[in-house]
């Protein structure tokens, strides 16, 4: 089965932009969406989404959450791109309530895309990388990305307090368990170099930028989005397995950010999180 990007689609043609830019490096198809009730959608023709979008694919449902829980369910997407509330800010991600209802529970990534998004290359891939059990899942869908894209990932892992050598140790050795100790050095040169071995265990070559900053974790990703083509995000540490569910930092950043945000579901249960799919290389890394 080819692999699709869902991308839904009304008015705003934002996330089908976005599609556009990622799916080539997810090595999948983008397949355009609009979902509603019967109501919503009287006059629409299935093959006809408005202005330069064609092939759209109308899904009827009770509401718009519910019809794209289904299709995520059912078609089993690479990626499903949301776009940001009516009222929100040019430029600025802002999740309504049916993107709310969507992120809480989708068994697949789910992207948010600020409001007025043009298709663009993906040129700055960055990660928020939280002292959490799932972290390292966020991190690999990063890495695998920014290697097909050819760009450096920047990785930003931000702690609420400096750490000591030997929490920073207990952190690097949950990132890349099979590499060697960590007791050495500094916390801060501890985390980079765990942070490093970790992004580059599936491709050596992979430009890593490792960022280590203490403060508010919401702030700092806030501020980091506006450098950034996309910024992917871990799901919170508990919770059921396989789905979307977002933290704190997550929907603080949801509510403001001014680049796509992609959310990485939680683990399946005994996955290997090290070993994600690989995605294809669009362009040569850059030196």
């Amino acid at each position: 089965m080819q692999r699709v990007v869902l991308a839904a689609c009304d008015e705003d043609r934002s996330p089908v932009a976005f599609a556009r830019s990622v799916a080539p490096l997810l090595g999948a198809r983008v397949v355009p969406v609009r979902v509603g009730s019967t109501g919503e959608l009287a006059g629409v023709e299935p093959d006809a989404g408005g202005p330069a979008i064609v092939g759209v694919r109308v899904e009827r449902a009770a509401s718009a959450a519910a019809g794209l829980q289904r299709l995520i369910a059912t078609d089993r997407p690479v990626l499903t791109v949301l776009g940001s509330a009516h009222d929100a800010p040019h430029g600025r991600v802002r999740v309504g309530g049916t993107v709310e209802r969507v992120l809480h529970g989708a068994c697949g990534a789910v992207a948010v895309v600020p409001r007025g998004y043009g298709e663009r290359p993906l040129a700055a891939v960055g990660v928020g990388l939280l002292p959490t059990t799932d972290s390292r899942r966020a991190l690999r869908a990063a890495s695998a990305l920014a290697r097909a894209a050819g760009t450096p990932l920047s990785v930003l892992t931000v702690l609420r307090r400096s750490p000591d050598p030997a929490d920073a140790a207990r952190f690097a050795a949950s990132l890349a368990p099979l590499k060697a100790p960590w007791e050495r050095g500094d916390a801060a040169s501890i985390l980079r170099a765990a942070i490093e071995a970790a992004a580059r265990e599936d491709e050596p070559e992979l430009e890593v930028e490792p960022l280590v900053l203490v403060g508010d974790p919401t702030d700092t990703l806030l501020r980091a989005s506006a450098q950034l083509d996309v910024l992917v995000l871990g799901s919170r540490a508990y919770g059921p397995p396989g789905v979307v569910l977002p933290g704190g930092a997550a929907l603080g950043t949801l509510a403001g950010a001014r680049c796509p945000v992609m959310v990485v579901p939680r683990a399946d249960a005994g996955e290997d999180v090290r070993h994600p799919p690989r995605m294809r290389r669009r362009h040569p890394a850059r030196a």
